[in-house]
């Protein structure tokens, strides 16, 4: 394996985890905002 395919796969990878993080981020935000108001 390349240098290449390295970096290619591991900023597959990280972009994998920002899309799996957006949504739980967003969910966080919206307890905490409930939680506030509640």
């Amino acid at each position: 394996m390349g240098v290449e395919q390295v970096k290619e796969s591991q900023a597959l990878s990280t972009k994998a985890l920002i899309d799996m993080s957006k949504p739980i981020k967003e969910f966080f935000e919206k307890v905490i905002a409930d939680l506030k108001t509640a």
